[in-house]
């Protein structure tokens, strides 16, 4: 899996729909590496349990969370090439930061 994750606030929507990324994303599709993805929207809400207590902390634009902007899930045959295809990814250069994690399977 990969996800975005930008520092500063804003620019998601942009860097969706930015020529570069559109085309890495149809080279991936078209090679069957690309599972799923889409941006994710700016809000939210953050569940923590503290002294037995469940908090909701919303997510304002601000912090660490906030900064997610998307995720795609990939189709690669081992970790060295998932690091590649991340690697690949044109909006590094764009200020944002790229996740790369491996996704288990349940059962």
């Amino acid at each position: 899996m990969i996800v975005m994750h930008r520092e500063s606030p804003g620019g998601a929507a942009v860097m969706e729909r930015s020529e570069p990324m559109m085309h890495w994303l149809g080279g991936l599709r078209s090679r069957g590496q690309l599972i799923d993805g889409d941006p994710i929207v700016p809000g939210g809400h953050m569940l923590v349990r503290a002294d037995d207590v469940v908090i909701d902390k919303p997510i304002n634009g601000t912090g660490t969370t906030a900064g997610i902007t998307g995720y795609f899930i990939i189709d690669a045959l081992s970790e060295s090439e998932a690091v590649a295809i991340a690697r690949s990814c044109p909006v590094l250069t764009e200020g944002v930061t790229v996740i790369l994690r491996r996704v288990g399977r349940v059962g």
